[in-house]
């Protein structure tokens, strides 16, 4: 990984494990706000983001779960996952 995509990738890592000590309901590894081009400040390096952590098999049952405008390209780490409520993956290079 670049150290821009490792950046990344421990940026989702924290978030991941906020959200799932504190059963969020909805998590956003998403650069941008609820699929639109306007950025979150401070976690622009999420579109950078190339492999999930393993994290993502610690979300709560029912979770939506936001990917757009990452670089996701492997979503393997998702098939184990049978409880997520709705995962947005519009603009990344898997889908």
């Amino acid at each position: 990984m670049t150290p821009s995509e490792l950046e990344a990738y421990h940026v989702a890592k924290a978030l991941l494990k906020q959200a799932s000590e504190e059963a969020w309901t909805y998590v956003s590894l998403s650069p941008n706000f609820q699929g639109t081009s306007q950025p979150r400040v401070g976690l622009e390096i999420l579109s950078q983001l190339t492999k999930l952590p393993p994290e993502i098999g610690d979300l709560p049952n029912c979770t939506i779960l936001e990917l757009r405008a990452t670089q996701l390209s492997d979503l393997a780490p998702l098939h184990a996952l049978s409880g997520l409520a709705v995962v947005h993956l519009e603009g990344i290079p898997a889908c």
